[in-house]
């Protein structure tokens, strides 16, 4: 019989509304009141968004897309010292640059990975998804992620070791071995996106012979991690830090060296009020195997209106050094943001429970090219 159970937080104690992914923390076996070997939990959650292109560019006009994202996230304990976790997820891969509808969308499996729980010691492996920073799920705003997004490490295949550190607060360190995943687990499951097709963020597949960072074929590639929440003296107060590095394939011209420093803080303004700034900054050495180096800065910060209403704003600047083509510029982006949580109708409509409305502008400046962006968002969650 499969039961829920309730697993360790390692995060501040009010989410991000605004958030579309899934952090890199993962669940382990927790005690359950039930006399059960095989517990579990899962998660879903899915939304539609329309973002509307104000602005002209080098290689198009202003145009309107609707594209669907989603995530199934759960874990399977098997008693106290075993855990399967796993993630489904579909996205739109692909800069858009005209109008469509549901374009460019894959499903595949993002996470597969066993955990051996010997608290406060975990040992894992299979298909994980390294921590090295939070820009890229936490920043609020409809689109505060876009720039942290090139630094996220995904689609590996790895090995790594967990400790959860109680004195002192509540800390988290973590060392990972990985490769770029060029197994059967890296192909899409709906659309052909194939390797350096313009505008891709994922390929549908990938190979030896595609190149990259990590992409080797063995596991030369390495991931630090530390962070800390709930700081004993410090309320409120989180942080992460990190370090990785990318082995460069044959078809690269150097190692991938990478850092990170974030800050996240929680203030109770009042019972209703809760200000959420953070910021974060990398720094990447030979981004994505090339002779290029590249700065990032997030700052940002979401204020909870009570319940049901959220406000975010975010900015990043994105320093690029590109050495092989002596060219050097500054990305920069910029937006604001408000959600609704339906949820305050619950009591006349169930069904609103767990469904949320997000509004979003966003302008952005890349490669002296600038861009604005109005969007909507309708997301919905729920637990089993």
């Amino acid at each position: 019989m499969l039961i829920v159970t309730a697993s360790v937080s390692h995060a501040q104690s009010s989410g991000n509304e605004f958030a579309i992914r899934s952090s890199t923390e993962f669940p382990v076996a927790a005690p359950s009141i039930e006399p059960r070997f095989v517990t579990g939990q899962v998660h879903m959650e899915g939304l539609f968004q329309l973002d509307n292109i104000l602005s002209s560019g080098p290689d198009y006009a202003p145009f309107s897309s609707l594209f669907a994202e989603g995530e199934v996230r759960g874990n399977v304990n098997f008693g106290r010292f075993l855990t399967i976790n796993g993630l489904v997820r579909l996205e739109q891969v692909r800069d858009q640059r005209t109008g469509g509808v549901f374009v460019d969308e894959a499903l595949y499996v993002q996470r597969l990975f066993a955990v051996i729980n010997t608290p406060p010691l975990y040992f894992y492996g299979g298909k994980i998804h390294p921590r090295f920073g939070i820009g890229w799920w936490a920043t609020p705003g409809l689109y505060g992620t876009d720039f942290d997004e090139d630094y996220e490490l995904v689609d590996k295949i790895g090995a790594g070791i967990r400790w959860d550190i109680q004195a002192f607060g509540r800390h988290r360190f973590t060392a990972e071995a990985f490769q770029a995943d060029t197994s059967f687990l890296s192909n899409s499951l709906i659309r052909d996106a194939p390797f350096g097709s313009p505008g891709l963020k994922r390929p549908s597949a990938l190979h030896l012979t595609d190149g990259g960072p990590s992409n080797t074929g063995a596991l030369e590639s390495f991931a630090f991690a530390l962070s800390g929440r709930r700081v004993v003296g410090i309320n409120g107060f989180g942080y992460d830090i990190g370090w990785a590095k990318q082995k460069a394939s044959p078809y690269d011209v150097r190692d991938e060296y990478s850092w990170v420093v974030s800050t996240n803080w929680l203030f109770n303004l009042s019972d209703t009020v809760i200000l959420q700034p953070m910021a974060e900054f990398v720094s990447i050495a030979g981004q994505r195997g090339n002779d290029r180096d590249v700065n990032y800065l997030t700052v940002a910060a979401q204020l909870r209106l009570g319940p049901y209403w959220t406000l975010g704003a975010h900015t990043t600047q994105r320093y690029v050094r590109d050495f092989a083509a002596d060219n050097y510029y500054t990305d920069w982006l910029a937006g604001i943001a408000v959600a609704y949580d339906l949820g305050e109708w619950k009591d006349r409509a169930p069904w609103l429970e767990g469904l949320s409305v997000i509004l979003g502008y966003r302008y952005n400046r890349v490669f002296g090219v600038e861009s604005q962006t109005a969007g909507m968002q309708i997301k919905y969650a729920v637990d089993f």
